[in-house]
């Protein structure tokens, strides 16, 4: 499957400039699986000194973190892979080298030194130093054909063909637009790769230079530095193996599984993908033959609608979805599971909370550091309110006079907006520690601010007086929350996932002591998840109670499915499949289901919380993940 997708991308480069006659090629050689399983299979499984890429074993990582080279894992106490696992591992690989041309196959250019021809950087980091070293030889002797029990295949020149330049005039005039362009439904790569939002650290992967103030472009000097950036994601003379184009290409087109910025280009084919390109091939400006990046129209930001439904007098159900690396939310009808309003122009939209009137949604918009406030009625934002620092979720108050926002950058800790005069009145500090989330408990007497740092700690509030009071102290960072409640409805736990848990930790409120650990069941098989590096680290990212207090859902990003027990005996009552990378989730009031965005499939799954199947799969905007439940006109 993905051999045809590169091949598409192929096809598509050739159809964008005028190619010269191709010369007569020999048919590629077929790949050997027991030379593969003999011979390159154990290079994966072999310990590396200290000195050699990060000092561990390909396998290592490979059978954790996401990538293209999702190794299957061992069976326990095994030193090798079965016979059908290595066939798995075999067809992934194969997935990664260009029959015949190993200076051409991503497999051996990736760990390969940039100084001998290797790609620009690999996370693992460079494990041969040239293309004499005998691993790197077997790898090539494999992909040239090699079959049975020995290399036996030519050696690979270790003379580096040289390829095209990279022209910084190019670069300036027809690419570098690009990255300031608005896509209707996309953030711009300028708001993560220079301002910071998103999630994923865009700014360690690829720093652009942020604007001066006023101006719409960069000087000389900026662009320069944005040069040096990109040029470390390209490989010239190789789109397909150069990460600036294959990391925001739709997954289905042949792109990475999964960027932080979504996907940017929905195929090869793409006008702004095919003058990236162009450049990476080294085709100057007459011959590039895809038109500049186009500039931002009033057509990129379409004036919002009102609900497409007919709402009538009174207030219904809706699930609002954010999307990350969009600039719109969406509006799902849970009597229909369909789309019925969008509000558009909110970049790298991270939270929501609704007015209890239903006339205000209010977002926090990480590209411009403000609170976003809509009205309901047309979907318009009609106020930005200034924060102190990047924000990431936030929640109101019972009320709804009150704002909490978590700011997850310096100055760090919490702004407090009052929804009266639509003004940030004040900050609390928290002793610094960087604010990811912020709820309010159900009885409405606390707000919990939820560090992403390694305090590991959650602040507890009083939303009365607006102070810290105390704190709940986890093994490790708090993902998101929530609670079961006593009968009053104050609550009685906190229930969250940790960062490196399988699982989730239930703490009693009142003491802020861990009383329950749960480990989610083996599900037998290998891993399913096969995509997002962070999975690894954060293996469960979104938590939720019913709100008839019976059952607890959780989402498990390892094997794509969403878990519930139920409450307060915590039995396990089965897993539903979703779609990959399961995230947030909310409920209907009335409990009877779960809606759940999938971070990584740009859709959002409904469950029947009764039968535990999904009913509905529900396309979305770009990397959905918080959603909340809100009665809107």
């Amino acid at each position: 499957m993905r051999r045809c997708l590169l091949l598409s991308i192929s096809l598509a480069l050739l159809g964008s400039v005028a190619a010269t006659p191709a010369p007569q090629t020999q048919p590629s050689p077929a790949l050997s699986f027991d030379f593969y399983r003999t011979q390159v299979e154990p290079i994966f499984l072999k310990p590396r000194d200290a000195g050699q890429g990060a000092g561990r074993a390909c396998a290592s990582c490979h059978v954790s973190v996401a990538s293209r080279l999702r190794l299957q894992p061992l069976s326990p106490g095994a030193a090798a892979w079965t016979d059908e696992q290595s066939r798995q591992n075999f067809q992934l690989a194969a997935a990664l080298v260009t029959a015949g041309e190993p200076l051409k196959s991503r497999l051996l250019l990736h760990p390969l030194a940039a100084e001998a021809g290797g790609d620009p950087a690999h996370t693992g980091g460079k494990f041969w130093r040239s293309r004499n070293d005998p691993e790197w030889q077997t790898l090539a002797a494999w992909v040239q054909g090699a079959a049975g029990g020995s290399a036996g295949g030519r050696a690979v020149p270790t003379t580096l063909p040289t390829g095209p330049s990279l022209d910084y005039e190019i670069f300036r005039t027809r690419v570098e637009p690009i990255f300031l362009a608005r896509r209707p439904g996309h953030a711009r790569c300028y708001a993560c790769h220079a301002l910071g939002a998103g999630e994923g650290n865009a700014p360690n992967a690829m720093r652009l230079q942020l604007l001066s103030r006023g101006s719409v472009a960069w000087n000389e000097e900026q662009s320069r530095k944005n040069f040096e950036a990109v040029r470390q994601k390209v490989v010239p003379g190789n789109p397909p193996a150069s990460p600036l184009l294959i990391h925001p290409l739709r997954y289905e087109a042949g792109g990475d599984q999964w960027h932080g910025g979504g996907a940017q280009f929905m195929s090869a084919n793409d006008p702004e993908w095919q003058t990236i390109a162009a450049w990476v091939q080294g085709h100057n400006a007459a011959d590039a033959g895809a038109p500049a990046a186009r500039e931002p129209t009033k057509q990129d930001h379409p004036a919002s609608g009102a609900l497409s439904s007919g709402a009538v007098q009174g207030l219904k159900p809706r699930i609002i979805q954010t999307n990350m690396a969009g600039d719109n939310l969406h509006i799902i009808d849970p009597a229909t599971n369909r789309i019925v309003g969008e509000i558009t122009g909110i970049e790298a939209n991270h939270g929501v909370a609704a007015a209890p009137d239903g006339g205000r949604l209010y977002v926090s918009n990480e590209a411009d550091r403000t609170v976003d406030v809509v009205d309901t009625r047309t979907l318009k934002v009609f106020k930005q309110i200034p924060l102190s620092g990047p924000p990431n979720n936030l929640s109101i108050s019972k009320d709804g006079r009150r704002l909490y926002q978590a700011i997850h950058g310096e100055p760090y800790g919490v702004d407090i907006i009052d929804t009266a005069t639509l003004t940030n009145v004040k900050r609390l500090p928290l002793n610094g520690m960087q604010i990811h989330n912020t709820y309010v408990t159900p009885d409405g007497k606390y707000v919990l601010a939820a560090s992403d740092d390694r305090t590991f700690t959650v602040a507890v509030i009083d939303q009365k007086t607006e102070e810290p009071v105390r704190s709940i102290k986890f093994t490790n960072r708090p993902r998101p929350l929530a609670f079961y409640t006593n009968p009053d409805g104050s609550p009685k736990w906190v229930l969250a996932g940790l960062s490196e848990l399988h699982g989730f930790v239930a703490a009693d409120f009142a003491t802020g002591k861990e009383i329950h650990r749960v480990n989610f069941p083996d599900l037998g098989g290998p891993v399913k998840m096969l995509l997002v590096r962070a999975a690894k680290g954060n293996p469960n990212h979104g938590i939720g109670v019913q709100p008839d207090n019976k059952a607890v859902w959780v989402t498990d990003r390892l094997y794509n499915v969403v878990h519930a027990y139920s409450l307060p005996d915590l039995k396990y009552l089965g897993a539903v499949p979703v779609a990959v990378d399961p995230f947030w989730m909310t409920f209907t009031p009335d409990s009877k289901f779960v809606y759940v965005a999938n971070d990584a499939s740009a859709s959002v799954s409904a469950i029947d919380t009764q039968s535990m199947k999904e009913v509905a799969r529900i396309p979305v905007g770009q990397v959905p993940k918080r959603n909340i439940t809100a009665m809107l006109p």
